[in-house]
């Protein structure tokens, strides 16, 4: 019956997984639990050995698909979280050395606490960062329905006396080629309102989240006198950010110093009047005039 036949799987998987699983996976519950909800659910005898082994793979298979699922929305929460994290005490000096392209110090100044010293608020950044990728998306996402594809509407076979299952026309989304149940109709409009305070304060967060880091660089300009890459890059490497990824915020850059940038894959330009907290969660370091 459904519980011995539950009761004999349960004991023939632990078998198994003893002998081809580590230890340590056999421990965690989140790792097995799609196939122990697969099991339970499941009325079919376990004996065969390549069902078994089935079961394994699409265990593993379901776990990666979730982990695998939108990199990149994954990699800006992680980031959102690692914000929190921060290296010794809050600041209490906003005095910052100003370096030219030699990195030799010019001069210090001192940066305004109101918009590098403030709290940082991970849920603030968060509403920004998903406001900024709502705008952004097309919304293009289109796919047919049974009533758009192309094929007839005979009903396939009689509906009584085959011994069949009852079955319509060829278009049905349960059959192949056919159209999609509820399917993406765009275009579609994603973005929404967020607050104008609440997108200031997102980016003065932002801004103080890379000063609590040390992870901003001040600079007196980006005046070069040639477009040539290796030049710049040179002069880049004082800096150690040839090894890393930064983000270049200027009021204008010169047209030597944006053709010199094209050609480093680490390196992003980027107008002040644009500056945004998904520019900079996106580069390690923030390079400023």
């Amino acid at each position: 019956d459904r519980v011995s036949t539950q009761s004999t799987g349960f004991k023939m998987l632990r078998q198994f997984l003893k002998k081809t699983v580590p230890n340590k996976l056999t421990k965690q519950k989140v790792a097995l639990s799609p196939l122990l909800r697969f099991i339970t659910t499941s009325s079919v005898s376990l004996t065969n050995k390549r069902w078994r082994e089935h079961l394994i793979l699409k265990a593993q298979k379901q776990q990666k698909q979730e982990e695998d699922k939108d990199k990149d929305y994954l990699e800006i929460s992680r980031s959102i979280d690692d914000l929190s994290v921060r290296y010794g005490d809050p600041p209490t000096s906003f005095k910052v050395p100003v370096y030219n392209l030699e990195r030799k110090i010019v001069k210090e100044i001192e940066l305004p606490s109101e918009v590098f010293g403030v709290a940082v608020r991970k849920d603030i950044i968060f509403r920004v960062i998903t406001w900024q990728r709502a705008k952004r998306r097309k919304g293009l996402a289109k796919a047919k329905n049974r009533g758009e594809v192309r094929g007839s509407t005979r009903k396939l076979r009689q509906q009584k006396g085959t011994g069949r299952a009852r079955v319509g026309d060829a278009r049905s989304p349960i059959r192949r080629g056919g159209g999609v149940a509820f399917p993406p109709r765009g275009p579609r409009d994603w973005s929404f309102k967020l607050q104008r305070k609440v997108r200031k304060l997102g980016l003065k967060c932002m801004l103080s989240a890379k000063f609590a880091h040390n992870r901003i660089i001040v600079v007196d300009n980006f005046d070069v006198e040639t477009h040539k890459t290796a030049e710049l890059h040179k002069r880049l490497e004082q800096f150690e950010l040839n090894k890393k990824s930064a983000l270049l915020v200027d009021l204008n850059f010169s047209d030597n110093f944006t053709k010199a940038s094209n050609n480093l894959p680490y390196l992003d330009i980027l107008p002040a009047r644009f500056l945004s907290p998904l520019e900079i969660i996106k580069k390690e370091w923030l390079v400023i005039t």
